[in-house]
């Protein structure tokens, strides 16, 4: 018994049943692809260091720019970075995490008191050294002691930072994905 085609476009025979098929087939792998490809997209927001939703909205830089470092905005060791995992992908949906704390904070912005735990704080001071050999005399930062902060409260203006959320760039990234997976059903 052989299937007849439902009609034929370009000279080429379709079925519906084997379109569904490889549809099907397609739409099983379709959700862990798309979920990946927006885990890529939020972490490149980092080495852009701006939100792109239409168009690119840098991120404010910081108040105090160490003298010399040159290190990019939200990146001190990459943990919020890196933390941004596909969790779970189903045939439905597709579950991103980040299990860092202060991550919304960053992606949202704060405004408010903050507690701050009792600590200890290293007072830091310069010696002068001199070298045996080249008489040469250099200065060095030395821990001179420490003390200890009592717990307080201070305020806080964390400004936006965002690193993930709805964009219309993504949208199109992942609309694009989708149109080739179905076009791909019918080759």
């Amino acid at each position: 018994m052989t299937i007849k085609p439902a009609f034929i476009y370009k000279g080429r025979p379709y079925s519906f049943s084997k379109i569904n098929k490889h549809f099907k087939a397609n739409s099983e792998k379709l959700m862990p692809i798309l979920g990946q490809t927006a885990v890529n997209f939020f972490k490149d927001r980092f080495r852009a260091q701006a939100w792109t939703d239409k168009r690119a909205e840098r991120w404010k830089s910081r108040k105090n720019r160490e003298k010399g470092n040159r290190r990019a905005i939200l990146t001190k060791s990459g943990r919020l970075k890196n933390s941004i995992r596909l969790a779970r992908a189903s045939r439905s949906e597709a579950l991103i995490r980040i299990p860092v704390k202060y991550a919304i904070a960053h992606n949202e912005g704060f405004k408010g008191n903050v507690k701050v735990r009792q600590h200890q704080r290293v007072i830091r001071g310069r010696v002068t050294v001199q070298s045996i050999s080249t008489r040469r005399k250099s200065t060095r930062r030395v821990a001179m002691g420490s003390t200890t902060v009592k717990a307080h409260t201070r305020k806080m203006n964390m400004p936006q930072r965002q690193f993930v959320g709805n964009s219309h760039t993504l949208n199109r990234k992942l609309d694009r994905i989708v149109i080739y997976n179905i076009d791909k059903s019918f080759k």
